[in-house]
């Protein structure tokens, strides 16, 4: 078994348990998202469910090894920290993002972008006092940028001020690689009351495509129910045209997914609700044309003695569309886990069954190959554990693992180390409680190092040496002078190690590359 619960500042690691090629265990609490990194390993981020434990982003072989770790905490002891989406780029850039609480006890968002070294590049916080805000989506846009969606589920300001959002809308961020806010909208669909957002994707035009979902006071078999709301944004965040399904379709349910294919319709997966049970979705594929018409809708061939919850929808090739589905007997309150492929015309090609009961999760994703990645929550006794499956969408069969990558993290002239990452100081580390941050790395003229910590007065001693043990350089500084240059003008290309020492206490120690 492999686990990965964090203690403070420490990883503890063992052998994971592979049940099968294609698939393995992690022990942990709860993982959001699974992606392939540019290497061949896996990104696995989430956060662990016990107070205090904060978050991770966790790099693995295709085998379950763990490679390298980041807890992700916000307050030392508190670990209010919940990552929920995970990108990550060609050049192993890695946007991690999700909700934290410590800025004003409602939730607030963050952005966090590391290098391919899992070292910090910038941090975001969106914090708007009041609200309660979750980050629900994370794209790359076609051209690159980043496409962010935030819902906010209630707050403290009086619905329709002009300085505030009202409750149960959608907030839609476009930003560079920089972290640079290009706009920002405020999304309000018509009719919505209470919007939740469910899925975000770009468009081959540069712009988004966003599912979200409403619940609606209707005289009917239900006293409320759930319309589902797509709407189309332009590249500029502007409005293109918004769609509102359910009463015209007798759906009571809601859009879980959408895909664009390459003719430029879009597909949906909606649930329709009986009106017997609040427990009994049935999935139903929509398709659109561009402008967000109806094409066709029908009730997809599974199993209707069954009730489905199905979350996730994506395209590993311009043929097949690939689909998750939580089915459970009615009588039973454990669900089970189906990956189906479906043509674009909505026929079921081939299916995957794991029986096991788990947690439902959202996410797909797609491997560089064309494969499927999940991250299961599978219940083993008390414990929760992650069950990762990379499986094959043409034949639905798992995926036999290659063997271990030796060249991962091929990107970085130096191991990757397992660290603490701390929202409240935006540093890389937090020891003898000093926390302490560099950037950037590589450096060619120099580079700044930022310390902070309670208490510290008098000075502190900076050391610079090559990988055989020779310093370059020393110098001291004033404790009350947290950010400093360090110039490297003069020294030679290659890789060094630094460290900061207090009071005859080494409290950090860090490489650096310094590239001409």
């Amino acid at each position: 078994m492999m686990y990965l619960r964090l203690l403070v500042a420490f990883v503890l690691i063992s052998p994971c348990a592979c049940l099968a090629q294609g698939e393995f265990y992690l022990e942990n609490d709860w993982a959001r998202k699974i992606i392939e990194s540019y290497d061949g390993t896996y990104l696995i981020s989430g956060h662990i469910e016990e107070q205090g434990l904060g978050g991770f982003l966790t790099k693995v072989q295709p085998n379950g090894e763990v490679l390298w770790e980041i807890k992700l905490d916000d307050t030392p002891g508190q670990g209010q920290i919940n990552p929920t989406q995970l990108l990550s780029d060609s050049l192993g850039n890695i946007y991690i993002a999700g909700q934290t609480y410590h800025y004003d006890g409602y939730g607030s968002i963050f952005i966090i972008k590391f290098n391919s070294c899992g070292e910090l590049d910038w941090l975001r916080i969106g914090d708007y006092p009041g609200y309660w805000d979750t980050v629900h989506a994370l794209q790359f846009a076609e051209n690159g940028d980043i496409l962010l969606a935030c819902d906010q589920t209630y707050g403290v300001i009086d619905q329709g001020t002009e300085e505030g959002f009202p409750v149960g809308k959608i907030r839609m961020t476009r930003m560079n690689s920089n972290g640079d806010t290009i706009w920002y909208n405020k999304f309000y669909p018509n009719g919505c009351g209470s919007c939740l957002h469910e899925r975000l994707i770009s468009t081959k035009d540069n712009g988004a495509l966003i599912s979200v979902q409403d619940y609606i006071p209707f005289e009917g078999p239900l006293d409320n129910y759930i319309r589902s709301i797509i709407t189309k944004f332009n590249e500029d965040g502007e409005v293109e045209w918004t769609h509102i399904f359910g009463l015209e379709e007798e759906i009571y349910g809601y859009a879980t997914s959408i895909v664009e294919l390459k003719s430029g319709n879009i597909v949906a997966v909606f649930y329709k609700m009986s009106s017997s049970s609040s427990n009994d979705y049935q999935p139903y594929y929509y398709k659109l044309n561009k402008n967000g018409e109806l094409l066709d809708h029908f009730l997809l061939d599974f199993d209707t003695s069954l009730y489905y919850l199905a979350y996730a929808l994506d395209l590993p090739n311009d043929s097949i569309i690939v689909m998750s589905l939580s089915p459970k007997e009615p009588s039973s309150s454990e669900y089970h886990f189906i990956l189906a492929s479906i043509d674009t015309s909505g026929n079921i090609l081939e299916t995957y069954v794991d029986s096991a009961n788990y947690t439902l999760q959202k996410y797909l994703s797609i491997t560089d190959n064309n494969d499927v990645l999940v991250a299961l929550i599978e219940k083993m006794g008390s414990d929760t554990d992650i069950k990762v499956k990379r499986i094959n969408p043409q034949t639905m069969a798992l995926v036999d693992f290659p063997p271990s990558i030796s060249d991962y993290d091929y990107l970085c002239p130096y191991p990757v180390d397992s660290y603490n990452f701390n929202l409240k100081t935006s540093s890389l580390s937090i020891e003898k409680g000093v926390a302490v941050q560099s950037w950037p790395n590589p450096a060619t003229e120099g580079f700044y190092i930022r310390w902070r910590g309670t208490n510290l007065k008098g000075e502190l001693n900076f050391s610079l040496y090559d990988l055989n043990g020779l310093q370059i350089e020393s110098k001291t500084f004033k404790a009350d002078s947290p950010e400093q240059w360090i110039n490297t003008s003069h020294i030679t290309t290659g890789v060094y190690v630094w460290h900061l020492e207090y009071q005859g206490e080494i409290i950090t120690k860090k490489k650096i590359v310094i590239s001409k």
